[in-house]
């Protein structure tokens, strides 16, 4: 079977809630560099433009690829493996638990022994068919 690319649901509100503060700390970095070009706030400009950086990486790559038996999971520079075979149980979830996953429409994969997966594909349906495709064995509820 060929890869199947899933891109992360992304909720509006996240969008606000994390790039509002962002935009006010870019600007007092930006306002007070210019008014006091200073090495300190020359490296705060840079921190908060790493920061910056990082957010939006984790924006414009969040998604999740199953090829072959794997599905593998991105978030900007983080990533993890899953054997699809250990994947025991996919449920709906709106669990606050940080995770690859930038929409509160979420699903849990409970995986290995005690591990647990968050995350939200935009086609959830398509997402968990294709993971049962691979895995019939895979109990799902309420997704």
């Amino acid at each position: 079977m060929p890869p199947l690319a899933f891109k992360s649901r992304v909720d509006a509100w996240l969008v606000v809630v994390l790039l509002a503060p962002l935009g006010a700390l870019s600007w007092q970095v930006l306002r007070e560099t210019s008014r006091r070009p200073s090495a300190e706030n020359w490296i705060v400009a840079a921190v908060a433009a790493s920061v910056i950086g990082l957010v939006t990486w984790l924006f414009a790559a969040t998604d999740y690829t199953i090829t072959g038996p794997d599905l593998t999971i991105r978030s900007g520079p983080f990533r993890s493996t899953i054997p699809i075979a250990s994947i025991r149980r996919i449920r709906a979830s709106r669990t606050l638990l940080a995770g690859p996953a930038l929409s509160l429409r979420r699903l849990e994969l409970d995986h290995g022994t005690y591990d647990v997966a968050i995350v939200s594909p935009k086609d959830r349906d398509g997402f968990v068919a294709a993971l049962v495709a691979r895995n019939p064995a895979i109990d799902v509820r309420d997704a």
